[in-house]
């Protein structure tokens, strides 16, 4: 049954101007989280949009989920991980968002009870992948990464999401790269410019922060003990304590 579903899931995303290939999904016992893989070599550059190669590889991988090639598929995904024993990206991301609106995009939710937030690539430059120095369990998926298609089924996990609205994505808001490290473009910000980052924050703004919508707020910053506002903590002198309040370093 789920092949069935993968199969057509797979064509509903090619059809949402996509990429896709076919990708094996296991459970992993030990640390209670699904483990996924592309069932193909060179994945990046065999992804497709034709319905007939799409066929064929569920023919041979009749199993698999559907998996989407970011880079080309031009699109931008903030990964909201929640996996057991692990940090709750979905509770860290709405604590970073504050009160502002969530981003209106298309959304899957995953089997973990995470989910993936996605957007179109910026004109002119390629956003990468980004792990490690955002807020924990948060990570940026772009030019390089994969994620789950949303529809996609394996045994009894499920990642909700219409396919078909990835073609709706809207594009990652004005200005929003450089500091959190997915551009792959140099940072140019300029020396003086970086002294006021005390928050790790970039003036060309990291996506993660445009998208939470704090770019153009003077809201208090939800994860600075001193509960100063944003337009405070990027004033502060170079002996700040708080420059690692957002865990987002240039």
């Amino acid at each position: 049954m789920s092949g069935g579903e993968n199969l057509r899931t797979a064509l509903e995303t090619a059809a949402a101007d996509a990429f896709v290939f076919p990708a094996i999904v296991t459970w992993n016992e030990t640390a209670k989280k699904l483990d996924k893989r592309p069932a193909i070599s060179g994945w990046r550059e065999a992804a497709s949009k034709d319905p007939e190669q799409i066929k064929a590889w569920w023919r041979t991988f009749p199993a698999a989920v559907p998996g989407i090639e970011l880079g080309r598929s031009n699109l931008f995904a903030v990964d909201l991980d929640c996996h057991h024993g692990g940090a709750d990206g979905v509770a860290n991301f709405k604590a970073f968002r504050g009160d502002n609106p969530a981003p209106r995009c298309p959304t899957t939710k995953t089997p973990s009870g995470g989910y993936h937030l996605y957007f179109r690539q910026p004109e002119g430059e390629r956003l990468g992948n980004r792990t490690g120095t955002l807020p924990a369990g948060v990570d940026c998926r772009g030019d390089g990464g994969w994620t789950v298609a949303p529809g996609a089924v394996f045994e009894q996990h499920r990642w909700v999401g219409n396919a078909a609205k990835l073609a709706a994505a809207p594009p990652v808001p004005q200005g929003a790269v450089g500091a959190s490290g997915a551009s792959n473009r140099k940072d140019s910000t300029p020396r003086c410019g970086r002294r006021l980052l005390r928050c790790g924050i970039s003036t060309r703004l990291c996506p993660l922060w445009v998208i939470s919508g704090h770019h153009a707020t003077a809201r208090l910053c939800p994860l600075c003990p001193r509960k100063r506002t944003y337009a405070t903590c990027l004033a502060m002198s170079a002996s700040c304590q708080l420059r690692t309040c957002h865990r987002m370093r240039l």
